[in-house]
């Protein structure tokens, strides 16, 4: 299976979890064969290497946890099903940058 990040938060969308074909990969993570990064360079795992505003994440693997939560925060689908933030989501739906 070709598995896509951002398709990742958004399939635990409460009308989807149950459902969604990708919840179920999640469980057999050997299934995947590969990992698709669209969209945005901001929401490529490239970026802690290339970019030079995150130097500070690597090489060091002890900022892992810090990157990741970067990472993730560059998804819609985080900020809505798993921060479940409120003023992130109706300040989103007037910047034409988060695509609604």
């Amino acid at each position: 299976y070709n598995y896509q990040v951002h398709q990742l938060f958004m399939s635990i969308h409460p009308d989807k979890v149950a459902s969604a074909e990708r919840v179920s990969l999640l469980q057999t993570l050997d299934r995947i064969k590969v990992i698709h990064y669209s969209g945005d360079d901001s929401a490529k795992p490239w970026r802690r290497i290339l970019d030079e505003t995150l130097k500070e994440y690597w090489p060091d693997r002890g900022r892992d946890s810090d990157f990741v939560k970067l990472f993730a925060e560059e998804f819609q689908g985080y900020w809505l099903w798993v921060k479940r933030d409120r003023e992130w989501l109706e300040s989103s739906k007037t910047m034409s940058s988060r695509s609604w």
